[in-house]
């Protein structure tokens, strides 16, 4: 369950060293439109619990997951004004976590009752939140993404570690073969060998040279970011890509992905127009799909739902893995560069923070490098 070098970048719980580095990055924790005034949410990140609601004022907000009193689950209780008050005893907390009242107590001692709070900021159709200790370093921002156009947002769980999610991002061979009968634009046209990966300011940029000579590229950033860019040909009809995959717990792990498109031309308004089209990118069909497979009642060659094709096909050959992907037995070739480079980056990090030296800055380029694809 750990790299072959025994560096434990699998297991996120509380205190773990990749937990810990993990919560040194701001992370998407929810789609935003889904939170509405007045409501909470009960969330599950990294094996911890939290309370996510929005306050009346619209404001989103991210504190513990238990009453100090008793111990229920606050999310349970109702919104007032910015406050959770709690169902049971209707001790009330504010976006702090500071309890502001202790209802039945003749003297109450609110000044000495504080759960965990966490910043949150909303950007891209998404709430982000900084888990981890101390001041948080700045939110990244993706210029690319503030563009005019058609700016859409969509999650999915899937059964299994986060990094198993996280190394496919940087394995371009395996599209010529997982997603050859999902028409992804030249799957077939990978030529052996002929793949690059380098570090970069920001993680990882992958490319491999296709037989036409264009350049299909994926880029990572660091910890669990992947972004790439998806086209049909032509300039008019093309999406940015990036997408969070963060651990649920050690044994499923949530994505959240921004799409980007272009706005221009025939095909950029009828997107437009036409909005997002949830079937496309639907979690609950994808993994009952993906379960028959897994089981062999059918098989990936007859299932014929276009639309979420190659989230199926992800979800079949990471989930296929199992929970853990046995890194240790594995037998690597040369396609296996980047999913190389990046354990060695991971475990160059966490070695360092482990051990209290300093770690890598990443930072996002002003410019990413060329992609795939009619920009």
């Amino acid at each position: 369950m750990t790299a072959p070098d025994g560096i434990d970048f699998v297991h996120t719980g509380p205190g773990t060293i990749a937990g810990d580095y993990m919560r040194s990055f701001w992370h998407p924790i929810y789609i935003a439109a889904d939170l509405l005034p007045g409501w909470t949410r009960p969330l599950r990140l990294m094996s911890e619990d939290y309370t996510l609601y929005r306050g009346e004022s619209g404001q989103a907000h991210l504190i513990g997951f238990r009453c100090a009193h008793r111990g229920t689950q606050l999310s349970t209780g109702w919104v007032e004004d910015d406050c959770v008050r709690c169902l049971y005893h209707g001790w009330k907390y504010d976006e702090t976590g500071q309890c502001v009242e202790q209802p039945g107590e003749a003297q109450p001692f609110t000044s000495t009752v504080k759960i965990p709070s966490y910043p949150v900021q909303e950007y891209l159709g998404l709430i982000f939140a900084y888990l981890g200790t101390g001041d948080p370093p700045p939110m990244p921002r993706y210029p690319g993404l503030e563009r005019d156009g058609v700016l859409e947002t969509s999650t999915y769980t899937r059964a299994s570690n986060y990094f198993n999610n996280i190394e496919n991002g940087v394995d371009l061979y395996h599209v010529a073969w997982a997603h050859r009968d999902a028409h992804v634009q030249h799957s077939l046209d990978y030529m052996p060998g002929a793949m690059t990966v380098t570090e970069s300011e920001w993680g990882i940029t992958a490319a491999v040279t296709l037989r036409n000579g264009s350049i299909r590229t994926n880029q990572f950033g660091m910890p669990n970011v992947l972004h790439f860019v998806a086209s049909q040909g032509r300039v008019d009809n093309w999406s940015e890509v990036f997408g969070w995959r963060i651990p649920i717990d050690d044994t499923r792990h949530v994505s959240f992905n921004v799409r980007w498109r272009s706005a221009v031309g025939e095909s950029g308004v009828r997107a437009r127009d036409r909005g997002w089209d949830p079937t496309d990118e639907d979690p609950e069909r994808i993994t009952k799909i993906s379960e028959t497979v897994l089981r062999g009642d059918v098989r990936m060659r007859d299932v014929e739902e276009a639309g979420i094709l190659v989230n199926v096909q992800d979800d079949v050959t990471q989930v296929g893995q199992g929970i853990y992907a046995d890194r240790e037995h594995e037998r690597r070739g040369q396609t296996d560069i980047g999913v190389v480079l990046l354990r060695q980056i991971w475990e160059r990090e966490l070695r360092a923070f482990s051990e209290g030296r300093s770690v890598k800055e990443w930072t996002f380029p002003e410019q990413l490098a060329a992609t795939s694809g009619a920009r």
